[in-house]
C-alpha cells in the first residue's frame, strides 16, 4: 500500500480537489492508496472530519500536535499504513501520476526520494529563479547532496519511518540530515510542478525568515558533519 500524507489547505477549495483527484487516481495507480488528510492549521471542525472519512473510503483525516507542514508530516508517519509513505503539498494533484517515477527509485533499491522541481508553473518565473539561485548556493557552501531542500513532494520507505519520527534535530534538518547519511539510497526525480499560478501564502518576508532559520540547521549539520557525530553511509 502507498500512503499519500497532505496537509489541508487555507485556500478554498484546494483540499476538495486535491481529494477529488486521489479519489480519480486510484483506479490507475500502481499499489492500493490510502490518504491521510493532515489538519494541522485546525480548518476543519469534528463533524468535518467524520464526513470527510464517511465520503472517501481512502481518506483518514489526523490532527497532529505539531503544526507546519514538515512537523505535520513527519508526525504523520507514524499512522501510516503502507509501506510506502508519498508527502506532497495540497496544491500538487496534477503531480499523482508523478508517483509512478518515484516508485521506480524505490524498487531500485532506494529508500528516500525526492523530487526535484524543473519548472514550476505555480510561482512567477523571477521566484523560481531565486529558489535555484538559494538551493545551488547552499549545496556548494555546505555541500549537501540535496538539490531541492524546499522540495513539495517526497517518497520515504517504511525502513525509516521510526528513525524520522524519533529524530530530534541535532544534526539540522531532517530533510538534510537523512540523504546524506543514506548515500547511494537518496535519489531525486525531476517534476514538474503542474498547480496553477497563485498568490503564494508566502511573503517575501517570510521566505527570508525561512531563508534564516534553514542556514542555522544547515550550520548545525556541517559543524556536526565536522566534528565527526554524523557520516555518509
Amino acid at each position: 500500500m502507498i500512503s499519500i500524507i497532505t496537509t489541508t489547505s487555507p485556500v478554498a477549495g484546494e483540499t476538495e480537489r486535491f481529494v477529488a483527484a486521489v479519489a480519480a487516481f486510484v483506479p490507475a495507480a500502481p499499489e492500493p492508496l490510502e490518504l491521510l488528510l493532515v489538519d494541522d492549521l485546525r480548518l476543519l471542525d469534528v463533524a468535518g472530519m467524520v464526513d470527510w472519512e464517511a465520503r472517501h473510503g481512502f481518506l483518514r483525516v489526523l490532527r497532529p500536535s505539531r503544526r507546519g507542514q514538515l512537523g505535520a508530516g513527519i508526525q504523520a508517519l507514524a499512522e501510516v499504513r503502507g509501506e510506502i509513505a508519498v508527502t506532497m503539498d495540497p496544491d500538487m494533484a496534477g503531480n499523482l501520476p508523478d508517483i509512478n517515477r518515484f516508485l521506480m527509485r524505490y524498487r531500485e533499491g532506494c529508500r528516500l526520494v525526492y523530487g526535484r522541481r524543473t519548472c514550476r508553473g505555480d510561482v512567477p518565473p523571477l521566484r523560481h529563479a531565486a529558489s535555484r539561485l538559494y538551493n545551488g548556493i547552499i549545496r556548494r557552501v555546505f555541500r549537501i547532496v540535496v538539490t531541492d531542500i524546499n522540495t513539495p513532494m517526497l517518497l520515504v520507505a517504511r525502513s525509516l519511518f521510526s528513525d524520522i519520527v524519533a529524530y530530534d534535530g541535532r544534526h539540522g534538518s531532517a530533510k538534510v540530515y537523512f540523504p546524506h547519511t543514506l548515500g547511494a539510497r537518496f535519489a531525486e526525480v525531476d517534476i514538474t510542478v503542474a498547480a496553477s499560478r497563485r498568490d503564494s501564502s508566502y511573503t517575501w518576508h517570510d521566505l527570508f525568515g525561512l531563508m534564516l532559520r534553514q542556514l542555522g540547521d544547515l550550520v548545525r549539520f556541517a559543524r556536526a558533519r565536522r566534528q565527526g557525530s554524523i557520516r555518509g553511509d
